[in-house]
């Protein structure tokens, strides 16, 4: 028990709430009146910390009992206390949680798989000029803003992208809807416009992805609806042109495989890539 200005504080066991304490708003620099400190004492400042484990707050399931409560009970806080069986089932966060766990054995130091060498040198060698290198903003809003939308639907409203040609010439390009019109289509449009037929675009996650197919179903729903007013927003002369742009998208997004997922030949995801190996 902690007594502050006349006011006695219970300290729970921190075995028993760790899973919260990842993202506290307490956890500030020691010279500060640190909250989380307050709680962790001296395991707050442990390196590596076992609270920067990947997805450590799923390291436990049905089938793996969850070792922290007990590496916490014995006075121990580093992720490097961990056994490497105590890293979770198999699976896509386990072999993360390795990675890291196998890197900070290390000393922290990188490690360049041998699979990534031979993917970025692949890569390297006929990376698909131009590169584009975009970012979408788009949200998801309870009520919908425009008429004949669902909750939820997404609206796109903003684009960004940088391009670098072979010559290392870079140039930016933006859109951002300034308009009350819905926006999805001329989003798309002018996203057309700069990313054409050539080149390999790269993102980071599945975002660009999943905003692009829900303008392609918006698309095929308008056009059954209201043809006229979704030409009128797009900014294209006639619903064909309408329709040549869901083409396009179409294109864009590549077939769908058995995963279900759409797998495009131009789109490279980052995210992906660093996910697998690092």
């Amino acid at each position: 028990m902690l007594t502050l200005d006349g006011v006695t504080r219970v300290q729970e066991d921190i075995a028993d709430f760790y899973k919260h304490c990842r993202l506290c708003e307490f956890r500030v620099p020691t010279e500060m009146q640190s909250g989380f400190h307050g709680c962790w004492g001296k395991l707050a400042d442990v390196t590596p910390h076992i609270l920067d484990l990947y997805r450590i707050g799923q390291i436990g399931t049905a089938k793996t009992p969850d070792p922290v409560p007990g590496l916490l009970k014995r006075g121990r806080a580093s992720l490097l206390d961990l056994d490497e069986g105590d890293l979770g089932s198999e699976g896509k966060f386990q072999q993360r949680r390795l990675m890291q766990w196998q890197a900070m054995h290390r000393g922290g130091v990188e490690h360049l798989p041998e699979e990534l060498k031979r993917e970025l040198e692949a890569h390297q060698q006929t990376p698909g000029w131009p590169l584009h290198f975009v970012d979408f903003e788009a949200c998801d809003i309870a009520l919908p803003h425009h008429a004949g939308l669902r909750p939820y639907e997404r609206v796109a409203f903003q684009w960004s992208c940088h391009t670098v040609q072979a010559d290392g010439k870079i140039t930016h390009a933006e859109w951002l809807n300034t308009k009350r019109e819905f926006p999805n289509f001329a989003f798309a449009r002018t996203l057309r416009e700069q990313l054409g037929e050539q080149g390999t675009i790269y993102i980071w996650s599945p975002y660009e992805q999943t905003t692009l197919r829900r303008i392609l179903q918006q698309i095929a729903e308008w056009l059954q609806r209201d043809p006229a007013e979704a030409v009128h927003i797009a900014g294209v002369p006639d619903a064909a042109g309408l329709e040549e742009l869901a083409g396009w998208i179409d294109r864009l997004l590549g077939p769908e495989g058995e995963d279900g997922k759409r797998h495009s030949s131009r789109i490279r995801d980052l995210h992906d890539l660093a996910r697998r190996y690092y």
